[in-house]
Protein backbone atom coordinates (compact mmCIF):
# COMPACT_ATOMS: atom_id res chain seq x y z
CA UNK A 1 0.00 0.00 0.00
CA UNK A 2 1.53 3.32 -1.05
CA UNK A 3 1.49 6.47 1.08
CA UNK A 4 -1.49 8.01 -0.72
CA UNK A 5 -3.56 4.87 -0.36
CA UNK A 6 -2.63 4.62 3.31
CA UNK A 7 -3.65 8.21 3.94
CA UNK A 8 -6.94 7.65 2.13
CA UNK A 9 -7.64 4.55 4.22
CA UNK A 10 -6.89 6.41 7.43
CA UNK A 11 -9.14 9.27 6.38
CA UNK A 12 -11.95 6.83 5.64
CA UNK A 13 -11.56 5.14 9.01
CA UNK A 14 -11.56 8.53 10.67
CA UNK A 15 -14.86 9.44 9.01
CA UNK A 16 -16.40 6.13 10.06
CA UNK A 17 -15.24 6.61 13.64
CA UNK A 18 -16.66 10.12 13.69
CA UNK A 19 -20.01 8.94 12.34
CA UNK A 20 -20.09 6.07 14.80
CA UNK A 21 -19.35 8.32 17.75
CA UNK A 22 -22.02 10.83 16.76
CA UNK A 23 -24.62 8.08 16.24
CA UNK A 24 -23.91 6.53 19.65
CA UNK A 25 -24.15 9.97 21.25
CA UNK A 26 -27.55 10.49 19.63
CA UNK A 27 -28.66 7.05 20.77
CA UNK A 28 -28.02 8.10 24.37
CA UNK A 29 -30.01 11.32 24.07
CA UNK A 30 -33.07 12.02 26.22
CA UNK A 31 -34.85 13.29 23.10
CA UNK A 32 -36.63 10.62 21.12
CA UNK A 33 -36.02 12.40 17.81
CA UNK A 34 -32.27 12.31 18.35
CA UNK A 35 -32.37 8.66 19.41
CA UNK A 36 -34.18 7.83 16.19
CA UNK A 37 -31.53 9.70 14.25
CA UNK A 38 -28.84 7.65 15.98
CA UNK A 39 -30.63 4.40 15.17
CA UNK A 40 -30.89 5.12 11.47
CA UNK A 41 -27.36 6.53 11.36
CA UNK A 42 -25.99 3.26 12.74
CA UNK A 43 -28.00 1.34 10.17
CA UNK A 44 -26.59 3.46 7.36
CA UNK A 45 -23.06 3.13 8.72
CA UNK A 46 -23.42 -0.66 8.81
CA UNK A 47 -24.55 -0.55 5.18
CA UNK A 48 -21.72 1.74 4.07
CA UNK A 49 -18.99 -0.06 6.01
CA UNK A 50 -19.49 -3.85 6.17
CA UNK A 51 -16.43 -4.12 8.42
CA UNK A 52 -18.36 -2.15 11.04
CA UNK A 53 -21.68 -3.87 10.45
CA UNK A 54 -21.61 -6.12 13.49
CA UNK A 55 -20.32 -3.45 15.85
CA UNK A 56 -23.20 -1.17 14.86
CA UNK A 57 -25.78 -3.89 15.41
CA UNK A 58 -24.25 -4.99 18.71
CA UNK A 59 -24.86 -1.44 19.92
CA UNK A 60 -28.45 -1.46 18.66
CA UNK A 61 -29.26 -4.84 20.21
CA UNK A 62 -27.69 -3.70 23.49
CA UNK A 63 -30.03 -0.68 23.36
CA UNK A 64 -33.01 -3.05 23.30
CA UNK A 65 -31.69 -5.12 26.21
CA UNK A 66 -31.07 -2.04 28.34
CA UNK A 67 -34.34 -0.24 27.47
CA UNK A 68 -36.68 -3.24 27.43
CA UNK A 69 -35.55 -5.57 30.21
CA UNK A 70 -37.77 -8.40 31.36
CA UNK A 71 -39.02 -7.17 34.72
CA UNK A 72 -42.25 -6.62 36.62
CA UNK A 73 -43.15 -3.69 34.36
CA UNK A 74 -43.27 -5.86 31.23
CA UNK A 75 -46.81 -7.14 31.70
CA UNK A 76 -48.43 -5.45 34.71
CA UNK A 77 -50.45 -7.78 36.92
CA UNK A 78 -53.65 -5.78 36.37
CA UNK A 79 -53.36 -5.98 32.60
CA UNK A 80 -54.20 -8.68 30.08
CA UNK A 81 -52.62 -9.30 26.66
CA UNK A 82 -53.85 -6.65 24.25
CA UNK A 83 -54.09 -3.98 26.96
CA UNK A 84 -50.37 -3.60 27.52
CA UNK A 85 -48.95 -0.25 26.46
CA UNK A 86 -47.59 -0.28 22.92
CA UNK A 87 -43.85 -0.64 22.46
CA UNK A 88 -42.03 2.70 22.25
CA UNK A 89 -41.30 4.25 18.87
CA UNK A 90 -37.52 4.09 19.24
CA UNK A 91 -37.50 0.48 20.43
CA UNK A 92 -39.70 -0.50 17.51
CA UNK A 93 -37.34 1.35 15.17
CA UNK A 94 -34.37 -0.66 16.47
CA UNK A 95 -36.25 -3.95 16.07
CA UNK A 96 -37.23 -3.04 12.51
CA UNK A 97 -33.64 -2.13 11.64
CA UNK A 98 -32.25 -5.30 13.22
CA UNK A 99 -34.83 -7.43 11.44
CA UNK A 100 -33.93 -6.10 7.99
CA UNK A 101 -30.13 -5.96 8.42
CA UNK A 102 -27.77 -7.57 5.91
CA UNK A 103 -27.40 -10.63 8.12
CA UNK A 104 -24.72 -12.17 5.91
CA UNK A 105 -22.33 -9.63 7.49
CA UNK A 106 -23.09 -10.79 11.03
CA UNK A 107 -20.15 -11.91 13.14
CA UNK A 108 -22.23 -13.14 16.05
CA UNK A 109 -25.79 -13.95 17.13
CA UNK A 110 -28.55 -11.46 17.90
CA UNK A 111 -29.10 -11.59 21.67
CA UNK A 112 -32.59 -10.48 22.72
CA UNK A 113 -32.91 -12.95 25.58
CA UNK A 114 -34.97 -11.88 28.60
CA UNK A 115 -36.33 -8.77 26.89
CA UNK A 116 -39.83 -7.28 26.96
CA UNK A 117 -41.06 -7.24 23.37
CA UNK A 118 -44.81 -7.19 24.01
CA UNK A 119 -46.77 -6.20 20.88
CA UNK A 120 -43.55 -5.71 18.90
CA UNK A 121 -43.68 -5.81 15.10
CA UNK A 122 -41.06 -8.30 13.93
CA UNK A 123 -42.83 -9.38 10.76
CA UNK A 124 -40.49 -10.74 8.07
CA UNK A 125 -37.53 -10.23 10.41
CA UNK A 126 -34.40 -12.32 10.07
CA UNK A 127 -33.82 -13.78 13.54
CA UNK A 128 -32.38 -17.17 12.65
CA UNK A 129 -30.18 -18.52 15.48
CA UNK A 130 -31.18 -15.56 17.67
CA UNK A 131 -31.24 -15.79 21.45
CA UNK A 132 -34.82 -15.12 22.52
CA UNK A 133 -35.05 -17.39 25.52
CA UNK A 134 -37.39 -16.14 28.25
CA UNK A 135 -38.30 -13.15 26.08
CA UNK A 136 -41.85 -11.81 26.41
CA UNK A 137 -43.33 -11.63 22.91
CA UNK A 138 -46.97 -11.52 23.97
CA UNK A 139 -49.08 -10.32 21.03
CA UNK A 140 -46.02 -9.80 18.84
CA UNK A 141 -46.28 -9.76 15.05
CA UNK A 142 -43.89 -12.44 13.78
CA UNK A 143 -45.65 -13.14 10.49
CA UNK A 144 -43.21 -14.63 7.96
CA UNK A 145 -40.31 -14.13 10.38
CA UNK A 146 -37.24 -16.36 10.08
CA UNK A 147 -36.81 -17.90 13.53
CA UNK A 148 -35.11 -21.07 12.34
CA UNK A 149 -32.68 -22.47 14.92
CA UNK A 150 -33.62 -19.64 17.31
CA UNK A 151 -33.52 -20.29 21.04
CA UNK A 152 -37.03 -19.53 22.32
CA UNK A 153 -36.83 -21.69 25.42
CA UNK A 154 -39.33 -20.45 28.00
CA UNK A 155 -40.43 -17.58 25.74
CA UNK A 156 -43.88 -16.03 26.22
CA UNK A 157 -45.70 -15.93 22.86
CA UNK A 158 -49.31 -15.75 24.02
CA UNK A 159 -51.49 -14.42 21.22
CA UNK A 160 -48.52 -13.92 18.91
CA UNK A 161 -49.03 -13.84 15.13
CA UNK A 162 -46.70 -16.40 13.56
CA UNK A 163 -48.45 -17.12 10.27
CA UNK A 164 -45.91 -18.46 7.79
CA UNK A 165 -43.04 -18.13 10.26
CA UNK A 166 -40.00 -20.39 9.90
CA UNK A 167 -39.36 -22.09 13.24
CA UNK A 168 -37.52 -25.11 11.86
CA UNK A 169 -35.13 -26.54 14.45
CA UNK A 170 -36.01 -23.78 16.92
CA UNK A 171 -35.85 -24.48 20.65
CA UNK A 172 -39.34 -23.93 22.07
CA UNK A 173 -38.97 -26.05 25.17
CA UNK A 174 -41.43 -24.85 27.85
CA UNK A 175 -42.48 -21.88 25.70
CA UNK A 176 -46.03 -20.52 25.93
CA UNK A 177 -47.93 -20.20 22.64
CA UNK A 178 -51.44 -20.00 24.07
CA UNK A 179 -53.82 -18.68 21.42
CA UNK A 180 -50.99 -18.03 18.96
CA UNK A 181 -51.65 -18.16 15.20
CA UNK A 182 -49.15 -20.54 13.59
CA UNK A 183 -51.06 -21.13 10.38
CA UNK A 184 -48.70 -22.43 7.70
CA UNK A 185 -45.68 -22.13 9.99
CA UNK A 186 -42.71 -24.49 9.83
CA UNK A 187 -42.68 -26.08 13.28
CA UNK A 188 -40.30 -28.97 12.72
CA UNK A 189 -38.85 -28.09 16.09
CA UNK A 190 -38.45 -28.97 19.77
CA UNK A 191 -41.85 -28.22 21.33
CA UNK A 192 -41.32 -30.36 24.41
CA UNK A 193 -43.54 -29.09 27.22
CA UNK A 194 -44.81 -26.19 25.12
CA UNK A 195 -48.21 -24.76 26.01
CA UNK A 196 -50.16 -24.52 22.74
CA UNK A 197 -53.61 -24.25 24.30
CA UNK A 198 -56.04 -22.83 21.74
CA UNK A 199 -53.30 -22.21 19.17
CA UNK A 200 -54.03 -22.38 15.43
CA UNK A 201 -51.66 -24.68 13.56
CA UNK A 202 -53.69 -25.17 10.41
CA UNK A 203 -51.47 -26.35 7.50
CA UNK A 204 -48.36 -26.11 9.70
CA UNK A 205 -45.37 -28.37 9.09
CA UNK A 206 -44.59 -30.39 12.22
CA UNK A 207 -42.49 -33.07 10.55
CA UNK A 208 -40.42 -34.77 13.25
CA UNK A 209 -41.50 -32.23 15.87
CA UNK A 210 -41.13 -33.15 19.53
CA UNK A 211 -44.45 -32.51 21.23
CA UNK A 212 -43.81 -34.64 24.28
CA UNK A 213 -45.73 -33.26 27.30
CA UNK A 214 -47.06 -30.38 25.17
CA UNK A 215 -50.53 -28.98 25.85
CA UNK A 216 -52.65 -29.40 22.71
CA UNK A 217 -56.07 -28.77 24.22
CA UNK A 218 -58.17 -26.67 21.87
CA UNK A 219 -55.46 -26.70 19.20
CA UNK A 220 -56.42 -26.65 15.51
CA UNK A 221 -54.21 -29.03 13.52
CA UNK A 222 -56.37 -29.37 10.41
CA UNK A 223 -54.15 -29.79 7.36
CA UNK A 224 -50.98 -29.96 9.47
CA UNK A 225 -48.19 -32.38 8.56
CA UNK A 226 -47.51 -34.65 11.56
CA UNK A 227 -45.10 -37.13 10.00
CA UNK A 228 -42.71 -38.47 12.64
CA UNK A 229 -44.17 -36.35 15.45
CA UNK A 230 -43.62 -37.60 19.01
CA UNK A 231 -46.53 -37.02 21.40
CA UNK A 232 -45.55 -38.90 24.54
CA UNK A 233 -47.38 -37.37 27.48
CA UNK A 234 -49.05 -34.70 25.36
CA UNK A 235 -52.36 -33.30 26.61
CA UNK A 236 -55.32 -33.23 24.22
CA UNK A 237 -59.07 -33.77 24.32
CA UNK A 238 -62.18 -33.56 22.15
CA UNK A 239 -61.44 -29.89 21.44
CA UNK A 240 -58.19 -30.81 19.69
CA UNK A 241 -58.74 -30.77 15.93
CA UNK A 242 -56.52 -33.35 14.17
CA UNK A 243 -55.74 -33.51 10.43
CA UNK A 244 -58.24 -35.48 8.37
CA UNK A 245 -57.44 -39.18 8.47
CA UNK A 246 -54.94 -38.81 11.34
CA UNK A 247 -55.40 -41.27 14.19
CA UNK A 248 -54.63 -39.51 17.45
CA UNK A 249 -52.59 -41.48 19.98
CA UNK A 250 -54.53 -43.25 22.72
Amino acid sequence: MNANSNQYHLAQRGQVSERFGKAVEQLGSEQQELRLGGIYSLEQLAHDSPDDHWTAFEVLVAFVRSHAPLDQRCVPADKVPGEVAAISIDLQAVLTVVGRRTWQNDRGLVDLARTCLVDADLSSSHLAFAYLYNANLTGANLIDADLSDANLTGAELTGAELTGADLADAELFDATLTGADLTGADLAADLHGTDLTGARLRDANLTGAQLNSANLIGVTLAGAVLTGVTLDGALYDSTTSWPEGYTSPR
